[in-house]
């Protein structure tokens, strides 16, 4: 132990870190030397609300417990357990018991009874409390009455009646108000170094940085960090292992709650599992403490991955943790055992391979001072007893020797200690991972594909890429050094559990890429060692692997292509726009489909092997598929003839993780009633689609400068500008055998369903004949009374697809077009609760430009109009005419996305001319539009009328026309991508836009709420409680769910922002309740965002509805079960076969070759 002088005034005290050992230091410093000079110290802490909701300290309960085999761990927590029963902190301590459990044949049970010895001796009873041993099943569950508990057979066991569990947030967070009122400081940052100076004889530590730039000084700096110390110092990695230990809780109704609520906490020291009774909102909380699990990072051999981890959100525990919590659970509470989990979670402990605490001075840097290794132990003696075990003096330690345990007994404080670590164990586990000669064998690596692709898939693509024969040579033994590394630190199959399942979808592309690299780059993996070489192709043999054979010739097959368009995909990052001589290649052509990874900022291919997406229009399912409807014809004349015909094409994707899923396509089996080009898309209330608009004819129709005034009747003309009457012929459709009526027979003017739905046909509407020649890519949206917004040209209406109805509205005021080719940003307004989720639909820009006229006379210059109209779509709102207010600017083509905030952003476009490119007398290279917009502007639709725009913003310099696209982010970021108003890749004026931007409205740089603990579901009408870190200053805080949508030409489809209601329960957690039905959120993926005073968080996704596995159709006969059909290999959206196989039978398949 490092001898220091204690700090006192006017030194100040610098504590990083508010968790259970940063608040009792700062208490022990008020109530000791700091009393009324308690302005000297800070608290810095990663929560602006503290604990942090991911740090240890933030949880339901700890065991507070003196049950130690150790006499001295056992007379401290003898000593702290008469202040847990103080008034001062009774409040937060639930004295129900403990019992002490192992099997008799497991090495615990010699512990079990050492425990028992040591709580039996006189000096130990200093609580008037019992232990007494449970010498049978009998005696054992006698002490859980009324509750049916497992067989309990075989154990060693006692009860101690000393002990229970404190509510560790609520103990934690009371320690802090009281030291805040005191005078301490608060800080909010997370510490990223320690900033050092150099003194005589070496260096000290003087403060910390933190990751948002900000610098604190202290003249004693103590280290509190739990897991994250060893970030701060390296040295500590293995003697401070941060381990994620597995913690479950379930939901109990208020008569379970009743019957468990008297039973002991239960601890099986055999398998680490251990209950707490249920607390007063009656939830149950279970965890299992034991080698737990390492992410391996930045070179230490773990730091924690929590749900305030970017990209691990909505991480749960692995598989493996979750059975054996469910193991835990069966042998004391079976009833229980089979229950819904509320929510689990990895828990960051930092342990000690000594088990002990580590409270000590820094031996090289005089003014530093380590509070850490608690080792799943901490929480008895520290958090309220800290002012007599304190590690600024000996108060302590004369205490306890005053009860005849000598100081020397334990040494506590062991900063220098060290260990063998590489000798075999009691349990005789071989190490699972090894770091610089030290072996970890009590932990198993979490989630190893990211060490692998953080340590060795960035060597594959440096090989990959590299060119001329030095650069492959350097590569060459970068890579080989690298997985020797990887094969001397790792001992048998690189997992040691499921991992979350995603170790196959890992090991697939990484032994593929290590098959192209022998063979393509002379790489011997040999070099690499022969442990490399032969856990590498053991991996090839396991069942779940892509083949079982061990040859790797068959990766040569299955993944080359795969292979090279990864290898690209690092060069070319986004160089992909439509169907087009793009830079980004697959199947020997230009790709048109890509996943864009936004925390890598690159391109993964998702080859869309059959058909012209280009132009589709898109939607989500309500089992989270993307379905893709439409596109454009073949193109011959491009390079990418390699794309079939597209019009009629239904295409899916499901998203997964790993990112190893491709768009399915099957056209003669799955495909639409026509061919539809510029077709749009709204989400129903049973979780399918609606299909409407669009024309069966394309691009390149024909490209003429004619002189006639009037559209030709043929249909569209080049470059996609506009529809024409001759594709509407509502009386010409009768229902034939198959193969009688051809796709294009079927017109723009009807509306259709994916999956299909009653009769399988498209059904005519008069609303969207009426709209021609402008009625491509139609507004639509759903309302919350199941029925949908249609809107084109200046018309909008009301459509009811149950009945088959449509109600007119008022047309859009002064002429103004809002569809393509004159489009305007368009938005459903936020569904909030002060609104009662009342829908007011929105349009901002547009044109009125003749767009009925050959568009030969028509003027790249003619200004868009800056007009916004609002209305409330209620049979009061309608009668009312539009409401109309003017933009700061003009805009045609501009794109509105909806902030968590519910701000409209308006963002893209032109000030004049129309959509398309290559029609207009004046193009601007070969765009229709001209004079781009580049600077955004913000809506807020609660402002007061003519101060509702914000224009204060920085303007892009890159144009964002025809083909351009914006869209929120989860991250609360807006994405903008895309223009090119060309008929292939261009450098013209306005030429193709491969470059992406990010733009951050004003709250991605406040201080931003957090939150954990959101459910698998989100049910209509139910509620869901969520733990929330949000500034204590902040006064309201929110719950919207937002859908993204699907944005495409100014479009965004099934773009939807909705609040719930939110019940504030304390400062840390809310109650939400799900939306009262289906039309106000349609079931599917939502994205979730807790506001704080209009400062969101970022957005986790959730399902909105039962999800997958099962469908709940509601109809005017009530609620009933539809099963999943084999047509349809995911579930979802209610199925008809029938309608499918009438469908199909009348319908010819697409010619995706014609």
């Amino acid at each position: 132990m490092a001898t220091r002088t204690p700090p006192s005034p006017p030194s100040t005290v610098l504590i990083v870190g508010a968790g259970e050992f940063g608040a009792a230091t700062a208490l022990s410093l008020v109530k000791g030397p700091y009393a009324g000079h308690e302005h000297l110290i800070t608290i810095l802490d990663r929560s602006s609300d503290p604990p942090a909701i991911d740090a240890a300290s933030s949880d339901y309960n700890k065991i507070i417990r003196q049950d130690y085999s150790d006499a001295f761990y056992a007379a401290l927590a003898c000593a702290a357990m008469s202040l847990w029963r103080s008034d001062e902190y009774r409040a937060h301590f639930h004295e129900c018991g403990i019992t002490v459990t192992s099997s008799r044949t497991d090495p615990q049970a010699k512990y079990v009874r050492e425990s028992l010895a040591v709580n039996q001796l006189p000096e130990m009873l200093c609580t008037g409390k019992r232990a007494f041993e449970l010498p049978d099943a009998v005696a054992a569950k006698a002490q859980y009455p009324g509750v049916e508990t497992g067989d309990l057979e075989g154990n060693a066991a006692y009860k101690n009646e000393a002990g229970g569990w404190a509510d560790s947030r609520g103990g934690v967070v009371d320690v802090l108000a009281r030291v805040r009122n005191l005078g301490v400081k608060f800080a909010a940052g997370e510490a990223s170094e320690l900033i050092f100076e150099e003194i005589s004889g070496g260096q000290n530590v003087k403060g910390v940085k933190t990751k948002q730039g900000d610098t604190l000084i202290g003249d004693l700096v103590v280290l509190c960090t739990g897991a994250w110390t060893s970030t701060l110092l390296p040295e500590l990695g293995h003697d401070l292992l941060p381990t994620g230990q597995a913690v479950g809780t379930i939901q109990l109704s208020p008569q379970e709650a009743e019957v468990y609520a008297s039973v002991p906490v239960g601890f099986f020291l055999d398998s680490g599992f251990y209950c707490f009774p249920p607390n007063k909102e009656g939830i149950v909380k279970f965890a299992i403490h034991d080698r737990g699990w390492l992410d391996p990072q930045l070179g230490l051999p773990s730091i924690p991955r929590t749900t305030l981890t970017v990209g691990y959100e909505n991480q749960q525990v692995p598989p493996a943790a979750s059975r054996a919590l469910r193991d835990g659970l069966r042998r004391l509470y079976p009833r229980l055992a089979e229950k819904e989990f509320l929510e689990t979670r990895l828990c960051w402990y930092t342990d000690r391979p000594s088990g002990d605490w580590l409270l000590d001075y820094h031996p090289s840097y005089k003014s530093l001072f380590v509070a850490s290794g608690g080792s799943g132990h901490a929480f008895i003696a520290n958090v309220h007893t800290r002012p007599r075990f304190c590690p600024f003096n000996q108060r302590a330690w004369v205490a306890l020797e005053e009860k005849g345990i000598p100081y020397q007994y334990k040494e506590v404080n062991p900063y220098h200690k060290t260990k063998d670590f590489l000798t075999i164990n009691p349990k005789g586990l071989v190490p699972a991972f090894e770091h610089q000669g030290t072996a970890l064998y009590e932990s198993t690596v979490l989630l190893e594909i990211d060490y692998i692709s953080k340590k060795v898939v960035p060597g594959f693509f440096k090989l990959i890429q590299a060119q001329d024969v030095p650069a492959q040579d350097d590569a060459r033994a970068e890579l080989t050094s690298s997985l020797k590394e990887l094969s001397g630190n790792v001992h048998g199959p690189f997992y040691a559990g499921e991992q979350f399942g995603a170790v196959d979808i890992c090991l697939a592309p990484f032994l593929m890429r290590l098959y192209i690299l022998e063979k393509h780059r002379n790489f011997k993996a040999e070099d690499a060692g022969q442990k490399f070489v032969d856990w590498a192709k053991a991996c090839t043999t396991r069942p779940s692997m892509v083949s079982t054979s061990s040859d790797m010739v068959h990766y040569e097959e299955i993944y080359a292509r795969y292979l090279k368009n990864e290898a690209q995909r690092v060069e070319a990052e986004q160089k992909h726009d439509k169907s087009e001589g793009n830079a980004l290649q697959t199947h020997g052509h230009a790709a048109w489909g890509a996943v864009f990874t936004i925390s890598t900022v690159g391109s993964i291919l998702r080859p869309v092997r059959n058909t012209n997406s280009f132009c589709a229009g898109g939607g989500w399912l309500s089992n989270g598929t993307l379905v893709s409807v439409g596109g454009n014809p073949r193109e011959g004349t491009y390079e990418t003839a390699a794309a079939g015909q597209g019009l009629g094409a239904i295409r899916l994707f499901t998203p997964c993780n790993g990112g190893s899923c491709d768009v399915y396509e099957n056209p003669q089996r799955i495909h639409m009633t026509g061919k539809r080009w510029y077709a749009s898309t709204t989400r129903l209330t049973d979780g399918s689609i609606m299909i409407l608009g669009a024309s069966p004819l394309s691009l390149n129709v024909f490209r003429f400068k004619a002189d006639a005034r009037l559209m030709d009747s043929g249909g569209m003309v080049a470059g996609g500008y506009n529809n024409a009457p001759a594709t509407d012929n509502p009386t010409s459709v009768s229902l034939q055998p198959r193969g009688t009526i051809r796709p294009d027979q079927l017109f723009s003017d009807r509306f259709e369903f994916y999956p299909p739905k009653f009769d399988g046909m498209a059904i005519y509407s008069k609303f969207l004949h009426d709209a021609l020649d402008t009625n491509l890519f139609p507004v639509t949206y759903l309302l919350p009374d199941g029925t949908i917004f249609v809107a084109a040209n200046t018309m909008a209406m009301i459509y009811n697809w149950k009945k088959n109805t449509e109600r007119r509205l008022p047309t859009i005021p002064n002429g103004v077009q809002i569809s393509y080719p004159a489009t305007a940003a368009s938005a459903l307004l936020p569904l909030t609760v002060a609104n009662n989720w009342t829908p007011e639909i929105l349009f901002c820009g547009g044109s009125t430009a003749n767009t009925q006229i050959n568009p030969v006379y028509l003027s790249s210059q003619t200004p868009a109009s800056n007009q916004c109209v609002r209305m409330v779509l209620t049979a009061a709102g309608i009668k009312k005419p539009w409401s109309v207010e003017q933009m700061p600017e003009q805009r045609v083509m501009g794109d509105a996305v909806l902030t968590p905030d519910g701000k409209v952003f308006l963002v893209n476009g032109g000030k004049s001319g129309i959509a398309g490119y290559g029609n207009v007398a004046d193009e601007v290279g070969n765009s229709n539009a001209a004079n781009p917009d580049f600077r955004p502007t913000l809506y807020d639709p609660q402002g007061t009328a003519g101060q509702r725009f914000t224009t204060n913003f920085p303007s892009s310099n890159i144009e964002r026309l025809y083909h351009s696209s914006a869209t929120l982010i989860p991250d609360g970021r807006i994405f903008i991508s895309g223009s090119n108003p060309n008929d292939d890749v261009s450098k013209t004026t306005y030429a193709t836009r491969y470059q992406n931007e990010m733009f951050s409205p004003p709250y991605f740089f406040a201080t931003r709420p957090t939150f954990s603990g959101i459910p698998t579901n989100i049910l209509y009408g139910k509620t869901f409680s969520l733990k929330i870190a949000v500034p204590s200053s902040a006064k309201v805080v929110q719950a919207v769910i937002m859908d993204l949508g699907y944005s495409t030409h100014a479009v965004h489809m099934n773009n939807r922002h909705v609040e719930l209601v939110v019940t504030r329960s304390g400062k840390t957690a809310v109650t939400i309740t799900g939306p009262a039905n289906t039309g106000i959120y349609p079931p599917g993926y939502a994205w979730l965002f807790i506001l704080a005073d209009t400062v969101p968080s970022k957005g986790l996704r959730v399902m909105i509805g039962p999800g997958n596995g099962e469908w709940l159709y509601f109809d005017s006969s009530g609620l009933y079960y539809l099963p999943n059909l084999p047509f349809f290999t995911l579930s979802g959206p209610p199925v008809s076969q029938s309608a499918i196989d009438n469908l199909n039978a009348k319908v010819a398949p697409i010619i995706t070759r014609e």
